[in-house]
């Protein structure tokens, strides 16, 4: 029996679309598939290389600070302990601001880790110092042209108004690189009294 022409359309219809559906899941959508997972792996390994090429931008940013750190680091006696040359530093800007009689008291720096930074410490040293406004505003304005941060600072007036002297109590850090070495100690704690003697 022979087909008429509309059977013979309708077959050749469905013939096309089982050979459309054989191409497209034998062959098309394979590779559709692989070419969408290899564009997404290409997109996150683009966004994690811009990341990384940020990452070494800001550890070289963060390294040259670290160097001009320790570029500010005296060089005459590099074996010194950081703690004590800080220590030291400090009473004697405080002398020199502030003149030998001035009533200060120190302790010795706390150290800690530099999340990130081997070779680096940090060191936050609690200084009280009392004096007349200006001197204290001029030893401050001196701390930051030293280069020390100044984690807090307090300033308080005498109870009796007739004095002209406040105290302010700070707390001074400074970056400092450290060497493995044994531990030497802590120094001892310093205090300045009105005689500019040290304890």
């Amino acid at each position: 029996m022979a087909m008429s022409k509309r059977d013979t359309k309708i077959l050749y219809f469905m013939v096309i679309i089982l050979l459309g559906y054989a191409i497209w899941t034998l062959g098309i959508n394979p590779v559709w598939s692989d070419y969408q997972s290899l564009s997404d792996d290409l997109q996150k390994e683009t966004e994690k290389y811009s990341q990384n090429q940020k990452t070494l931008a800001e550890a070289r940013t963060i390294e040259e600070g670290y160097k001009r750190v320790e570029a500010q680091f005296p060089k005459d006696d590099p074996d010194r302990d950081p703690g004590q040359v800080f220590n030291e530093e400090v009473v004697n800007l405080v002398k020199d601001t502030m003149g030998s009689g001035v009533d200060s008291s120190y302790k010795p720096p706390d150290r800690s880790d530099i999340k990130g930074a081997s070779g680096y410490e940090f060191l936050n040293l609690p200084l009280t110092v009392r004096g007349t406004l200006p001197k204290i505003a001029t030893l401050i304005k001196a701390f930051d042209q030293k280069g020390y941060l100044i984690q807090s600072a307090a300033i308080n007036r005498n109870s009796d108004l007739n004095k002209d002297d406040i105290t302010a109590v700070l707390q001074l850090g400074r970056i400092v690189k450290v060497e493995d070495e044994p531990d030497i100690g802590r120094p001892g704690m310093i205090h300045l009294n009105r005689g500019g003697s040290k304890k």
